[in-house]
């Protein structure tokens, strides 16, 4: 997934876990998630002070968090723009319809559709915006609506 998604940071994402050539030497900036499972430590003075350890993975285990957050964001912004081409491309198709309608002269029935997919449009607006509609019911005085027998 992140090969397909971020490819820039799949190096970086595979650092993290393991460098590609093994340290000089082990430090705060050289251990990794790797290191972290192994065991691995570092202390100095006989034991006493501990140089490197577990907690020095803490930094390169949220570094890959971020890159997966990231990845998972790119895919949710790519899946919002296949659902808008989508839904364009249909709105069009819809659109032609009635275009073509209204040149044979059924300018109601060309109405009709073009007024459902104004609709569509600003429902989609409204769910993007987080807006609410209330649908009104039609007063028994007016004439029924699209879909009101």
């Amino acid at each position: 997934m992140l090969s397909v998604l971020l490819p820039e940071r799949v190096a970086d994402f595979k650092a993290y876990y393991q460098l590609p050539r093994p340290p000089k030497e082990l430090d705060v900036s050289s251990y990794t998630i790797s290191d972290y499972l192994k065991g691995t430590r570092v202390t100095s003075g006989g034991g006493a002070r501990m140089v490197v350890g577990p907690k020095s993975a803490q930094t390169p285990m949220q570094q890959q968090c971020e890159i997966v957050n990231a990845a998972m964001s790119r895919f949710e912004s790519s899946l919002f723009d296949i659902r808008g081409i989508v839904q364009a491309d249909l709105f069009d198709n819809e659109l032609d319809a009635a275009d073509e309608l209204n040149k044979k002269g059924f300018s109601r029935g060309a109405g009709a559709i073009a007024g459902v997919v104004l609709e569509g449009h600003l429902a989609t607006i409204c769910k993007n915006h987080s807006l609410s509609i209330a649908k009104k019911k039609p007063s028994p005085r007016t004439s029924p609506t699209i879909g009101m027998s």
